[in-house]
C-alpha cells in the first residue's frame, strides 16, 4: 500500500516543486492514516517518505537531508554505473541507520 500512495504522490510533489525553494516539502499528500513527505533536490530528483501518525518535521528534514548526503556519496562512487539501482551493502546500512536516528 505504501508503494501506491508513494507513487500517487509524485504528481504533486512536481506541482509543490515549483511552488517553493525550499528542498524539503513536508506533507505533500495524505491517504487515510498514511503520509507523504517529499524532498527535491536542486537537480529535481525526488525523495518520499511515507509514514503514519505524526512526526516532527524537523526530523523528517533531518533524515532527507542526511540521506542526501549518503546518495550523493554513493553516486560519486567510481565503481557506481548511473541510472541504475544503488546496491551497496554499505548504502543500506547507513540508510538504516539515518532512519533510526531520526524515524
Amino acid at each position: 500500500m505504501a508503494q501506491f500512495v508513494a507513487h500517487a504522490s509524485l504528481d504533486l510533489v512536481d506541482e509543490a516543486k515549483w511552488e517553493t525553494s525550499n528542498l524539503f516539502l513536508k506533507s505533500v499528500d495524505r491517504f487515510n492514516e498514511l503520509s507523504v513527505a517529499g524532498f527535491v533536490t536542486a537537480s529535481h530528483m525526488r525523495f518520499l517518505l511515507v509514514y503514519d501518525g505524526p512526526k516532527a518535521q524537523e526530523n523528517m528534514k533531518n533524515f532527507f537531508m542526511d540521506m542526501y548526503d549518503a546518495f550523493v556519496k554513493a553516486l560519486l562512487n567510481p565503481f557506481y554505473v548511473p541510472n541504475t539501482p544503488i546496491a551497496s551493502s554499505n548504502f543500506r546500512k547507513k540508510a538504516q541507520t539515518i532512519a533510526k536516528k531520526y524515524l
